[in-house]
């Protein structure tokens, strides 16, 4: 081979081969008289559709009910249910789960010139009830890579291939495919979630392997990418939805509900496809967090005696005399050298302590502590609103002069408090805010945040004016802030409720 570029990550083209290997091998069982391999496929996509609609999982049982007339129907088949079920339970756990341990593909990687093996599952237990001796089913990442793969062999776009998909079906007006397609969506972004949560348990067991690899901060990189890509895309279709419900008014009841339910569902997997920016968040800080302790248990002389000590000695087979020189700083200071064996036949005596009844003391709470205890609490609300009314006038102000305004250009060169960013999430996930006096309003407002809203739009004429306003996050330019790292830029914008001076 004069050159072998052609060569590169072959062994991840092997692997997404290997994926499959499984579900090929089903093709060689003979102890069944049906195919076993289209089973499998048609078993995978059953699970796959019930996650979907936001199942943990499905029983052995409900597989074994979908599946038993179709079997008997199709391929003439007399299995009673029981027996149904005892076939399906064998199959399941002997090829799919091959008996608890994990599938294995070996090949031969022409990059490294050298045998490699991959090692996954395609199934997992979720809700194991031991009493009952029950347990449902779920697919695993290898196995949803299976199933999206059999139908677009694209692994980081899929959340932008399906809204792709959606968009045709909205233009088109097919609404019931559109409704699949939307729980589809759901399903990737809960996926996304899951892998946050898997890269979180690796950070907690082996901090130091993946700060080797560099897996954080890849993988951080393509949340970044794929956050940006993926938002762009949900706006679009949000404000396509819009647009066809005012292009089309007359719409016939059923199609307008329809619409109406694309239109929620769309909006609840976009609030969770935003919740992946705490994730990503809290991957940051766990990674930091665990290094720091890391750095100082390096520094650290305490010892666990019975694994490092204690075992490793054991397996050298130790003399009597090197097991004295370890145990006796262990053992006690002052021995009886001898017992004589009649003092087992004395009399003993035992001393017993007799339990005083005491009245059990009641705590009694006065009327005056009572009303400190709310005292205290209102000043401590009273705070909290100060504080948030002295975030929000410095964020609001300048926004009083331009349409819109970049948190980097708010802050400059101050260093506000950490609590900072925390409001500007719950601002940002607040969606368009509109603006309003006390005067106008009818009931009482409890919460401190629109408490503290309220208050700067009656102290502050010029952003009253503004009318309302939203938050969007630009994860290109990132902030520095103490306690946290990496933290995206913001922008405020007016909303389209601007009202003019008096």
């Amino acid at each position: 081979m004069s050159s072998n570029s052609y060569l590169h990550a072959f062994g991840t083209r092997m692997q997404n081969i290997g994926m499959f290997y499984p579900l090929f091998e089903l093709r060689n069982l003979r102890k069944y008289d049906f195919p076993t391999d289209s089973l499998g496929v048609a078993i995978l996509l059953f699970i796959l559709e019930r996650m979907l609609h936001g199942s943990k999982g499905v029983t052995i049982e409900e597989i074994s009910d979908e599946f038993y007339d179709y079997v008997n129907r199709t391929f003439q088949k007399s299995y009673t249910e029981q027996e149904f079920r005892q076939i399906m339970t064998e199959f399941i756990h002997e090829q799919l789960m091959k008996k608890g341990e994990l599938h294995t593909y070996r090949y031969w990687d022409y990059e490294k010139s050298q045998f490699a093996e991959q090692k996954f599952a395609l199934l997992t237990h979720t809700e194991i009830d031991v009493q009952e001796r029950t347990s449902k089913l779920k697919l695993t990442h290898e196995g949803l890579e299976i199933l999206f793969k059999t139908k677009e062999m694209l692994g980081e776009i899929k959340i932008s291939i399906k809204t792709l998909y959606l968009r045709q079906q909205i233009e088109k007006g097919v609404w019931d495919d559109a409704l699949g397609t939307v729980r589809e969506l759901r399903g990737l972004v809960r996926e996304e979630a899951e892998r946050m949560i898997e890269l979180a348990e690796k950070i907690r067991k082996d901090v130091l392997l993946v700060h080797r690899q560099h897996e954080l901060k890849s993988r951080l990189q393509k949340i970044n990418d794929q956050i940006k890509r993926e938002r762009r895309d949900f706006i679009e279709l949000q404000d396509l939805i819009k647009q066809t419900k005012e292009e089309h008014p007359d719409q016939e009841e059923i199609v307008g509900r329809k619409m109406a339910q694309l239109e929620r569902e769309l909006y609840d997997v976009r609030v969770e496809h935003e919740s992946l920016l705490d994730g990503k968040l809290n991957l940051q800080q766990l990674m930091t967090s665990n290094l720091d302790s890391l750095v100082m248990n390096m520094f650290s002389t305490k010892i666990n005696f019975e694994t490092e000590v204690l075992i490793p000695m054991m397996k050298q087979a130790p003399t009597l005399e090197t097991m004295n020189k370890l145990l006796n700083p262990l053992l006690p200071i002052t021995v009886h050298k001898s017992f004589h064996p009649g003092r087992v036949f004395e009399v003993q005596m035992f001393r017993t302590r007799q339990a005083l009844d005491e009245p059990e003391e009641v705590i009694e709470i006065t009327p005056e502590q009572l009303r400190e205890s709310e005292k205290k609490e209102r000043e401590a609300e009273e705070e909290q609103v100060k504080r948030l009314c002295g975030f929000l006038t410095l964020l609001l102000l300048p926004l009083a002069e331009k349409d819109e305004v970049e948190l980097r250009h708010i802050l400059r060169d101050q260093e506000p408090d950490p609590r900072f960013y925390s409001l500007l999430l719950e601002l940002h996930q607040m969606g368009e805010i509109e603006l309003r006096r006390s005067a106008e309003l009818t009931g009482m407002v409890l919460e401190p945040l629109p408490r503290a809203l309220i208050r700067v739009v009656d102290e502050h004429e010029s952003i009253y004016r503004i009318g309302s306003f939203e938050v969007f996050s630009d994860s290109s330019n990132a902030l520095e802030m103490p306690g946290i790292r990496g933290v995206s830029n913001f922008i405020f914008k007016r909303g389209n409720k601007k009202r003019e001076p008096l």
